[in-house]
């Protein structure tokens, strides 16, 4: 029984990802322009949720991430994206993905 729970919460999670990036699909022509600060800890913390349900993926964040002004939205998604990339197309079922920070033209 505990093995049919957990496949239809992976299932449930993979449909509400499925969903929930539909609507971001279905709002990305739509130019709303909201500018607004973004704590990119923050959002990396929550693209990486989205994106690692049920996996054996682990997430470190090694820097201090600066706020950025910019359109959340699109941000998320990208960071979204990588995130399910790695886990899809890693040869292994678990790791460890780590976020750095380097300012550019700093050495």
């Amino acid at each position: 029984v505990y093995e049919h729970l957990t496949l239809m919460r992976n299932r449930v999670q993979r449909m509400e990802k499925l969903l929930a990036d539909l609507l971001e699909y279905s709002r990305a022509g739509r130019h709303d322009n909201k500018v607004t600060s973004v704590d990119l800890t923050a959002l990396i913390k929550d693209a990486f949720d989205v994106s690692s349900s049920a996996s054996g993926f682990s997430l470190v964040i090694k820097d201090n991430l600066p706020s950025l002004t910019t359109l959340t939205t699109p941000l998320e998604q990208i960071f979204r994206n990588l995130f399910s990339n790695v886990i899809k197309h890693h040869h292994q079922a678990t790791g460890k993905i780590t976020v750095t920070f380097k300012e550019a033209g700093a050495k």
